[in-house]
């Protein structure tokens, strides 16, 4: 239960990460003051290209279309959520949440890895050693890769079905079980259920099993 209620945190919290990191520059282009415009930086986010200038906020500058990770990482995230719910909760509904869980790690860790690709390939064709162009990896990468780490830690936990601890709490019973239901007549079956013969309350004995008639008393001898 423990492992489980770790594991449920540890998917809350590689949601609130993955959508934290949606709205973090992934990668940035910081272009060199020209004249008397200051330094432009041009970022890609989850959501789009976005620009900056050191002062304010560039929106007379085109942008151009990127890749959006938005729309997954929110996916992702209200899986991980989903999931985190239903594992804590036992029985079919928690057998459902593992899956759930898994599923949404896996979408995590594969947007994660998009989203580093982006990353890792925006923007090289503008770095020239002589224009004065600088780039930078984004807060979203790193924000991404724990979430990942997180979203695949919780659901590994959150697929033990019994915890250790409760397992070895339980008691275990040694020796022979021996039950015995109260307000009936048993006292002709021993614990180990092999049934003497019928009760005699008249006589206190009882017949054994398997006998049909009493042997016959011995025949006198003729004198």
């Amino acid at each position: 239960m423990i492992r489980r209620t770790v594991g449920a945190g540890l998917l809350v919290a590689a949601a609130v990460l993955g959508v934290a990191g949606s709205f973090q520059p992934v990668v940035s282009l910081i272009a060199p003051p020209m004249g008397a415009e200051a330094e432009t930086t041009l970022s890609l986010t989850g959501w789009g290209y976005q620009a900056a200038t050191q002062n304010a906020s560039s929106s007379d500058v085109p942008l151009p279309t990127g890749p959006v990770h938005g729309y997954g990482l929110l996916a992702a995230a209200t899986l991980l959520v989903l999931g985190a719910i239903l594992v804590s909760r036992g029985g079919r509904v928690g057998a459902i949440g593992r899956l759930v869980a898994m599923a949404a790690a896996g979408a995590q860790a594969a947007t994660a890895w998009a989203v580093w690709a982006t990353a890792d390939g925006t923007f090289q064709g503008a770095i020239v050693s002589d224009t004065g162009y600088r780039r930078s990896i984004g807060d979203a990468v790193w924000l991404l890769a724990l979430a990942a780490v997180l979203a695949i830690t919780g659901a590994v936990l959150a697929q033990q079905r019994v915890d250790p601890a409760d397992a070895a709490a339980r008691p275990r019973l040694t020796g022979t079980a021996v039950y015995r239901v109260d307000g009936e007549d048993d006292d002709a079956t021993p614990p180990f259920g092999i049934p003497l013969g019928e009760p005699d309350h008249s006589t206190g004995g009882s017949t054994a099993v398997g006998s049909a008639t009493a042997a016959p008393p011995a025949s006198t001898v003729d004198q």
